[in-house]
């Protein structure tokens, strides 16, 4: 007689890295990471189907976008090789979402390995909350949690907060909870976490693909990355110790070796655009700094500031004048520092989505 596998709800936070982009891609250098209050949500559960019908499928939902569906079938490979995931084609064309794929050939691998049973078909809803993507607020009538974007997802502007690897973990901890009982998974746990992280992480990193080393022009990188370093370390002893009057020049002192490293690079680590908006709301009362964060560009900006209202009035009021000044639409994203990592969730919060 089959099992009935339950219907599951785990989300995993975003993050930023405020300081140690680039030099993470050695191993003797560190980074500082901030978690973050946006999370992906998954939804797991079963594909339900007539008596006596047994699929090997896996449907993949992203309803916040258009034609956000991906289809796969599966199947254990030859000689220990594990779980082969396919894609398959809906409709008239297909779309490639490599870390959706790559992460359920992982965590099926891994079912299969512990589980010893047939794995079931299963269903995966994905939903982002909306500080994920840029968005143009069209009416003052307040935006839910999920918005419902217009476009298809390779047409959504990311914010830059982690999403692949929010993705990754959030897929791998509502498989592993659907699959397997709780006394051999639970995100709750120091087994099921460490479990969750090192799975995870693999098919994340199997996802990117490898990065180069950056090793052209040694000496000159090797000098500015342990300057940098030490730059990223006092920030680092400042926060932790709450000397937050020092703050500042030590963001300084990191944004300038930045610059300087795209200048040697001839990448826009922290485009002019950015210098400007980051010198402008450097000078908010309040505001200790921020930089771009990770691997720089376009993205958010990440800004360390006091945790008060008075301090995100003016903000918010500096960006407003920002915007009429420049016109280019700059607004605060309501997303924030946050301690607590990947967590199982009610179905009720997804209510008109499953």
């Amino acid at each position: 007689m089959a099992t009935t596998r339950p219907t599951v709800a785990v989300s995993a936070p975003g993050k930023v890295l405020l300081t140690g982009g680039y030099l993470v891609l050695d191993r003797q250098h560190t980074g500082l990471v901030c978690g973050l209050s946006a999370r992906i949500n998954v939804v797991a559960g079963e594909i339900t189907t007539g008596q006596g019908v047994q699929l090997s499928e896996m449907v993949v939902d992203s309803p916040q976008f258009v034609d956000a569906q991906w289809r796969y079938g599966y199947h254990l490979a030859a000689e220990g090789g594990g779980i082969e995931v396919t894609q398959l084609q809906v409709g008239s064309k297909i779309s490639r979402n490599v870390f959706v794929e790559t992460t359920l050939s992982y965590v099926l691998t891994y079912v299969n390995h512990v589980w010893h049973q047939a794995i079931g078909s299963a269903r995966l809803i994905i939903l982002a909350d909306n500080d994920y993507y840029s968005q143009t607020p069209t009416s003052t009538t307040p935006t839910p949690r999920f918005a419902r974007f217009a476009v298809p997802l390779p047409s959504a502007h990311k914010t830059g907060l982690g999403s692949s690897a929010a993705l990754v973990t959030a897929i791998t901890a509502a498989l592993l909870s659907h699959y397997l009982a709780e006394e051999r998974f639970s995100v709750s746990t120091v087994e099921g976490r460490a479990t969750l992280h090192n799975l995870a992480q693999a098919a994340h990193c199997a996802a990117q693909g490898k990065v180069g080393s950056g090793e052209e022009d040694g000496e000159t990188c090797r000098e500015l990355w342990q300057k940098l370093q030490m730059a990223n370390d006092r920030l680092a002893a400042h926060l932790r110790e709450a000397t937050l009057e020092d703050v500042p020049s030590a963001i300084d002192a990191i944004r300038s070796l930045l610059r300087e490293m795209g200048r040697l690079s001839n990448v826009p680590i922290e485009p002019a655009s950015q210098t400007e908006l980051l010198d402008a709301v450097s000078a908010v009362p309040g505001v200790y700094g921020g930089v771009v964060p990770g691997a720089g560009g376009y993205d958010a900006l990440a800004v360390l500031a006091r945790d008060d209202g008075d301090t995100r009035d003016r903000l918010e009021a500096r960006l407003r004048l920002w915007t009429e000044e420049r016109g280019t639409r700059v607004r605060v994203l309501s997303v924030g520092c946050e301690d607590e990592g990947v967590r199982a969730e009610d179905l009720d919060v997804y209510g008109g989505w499953l």
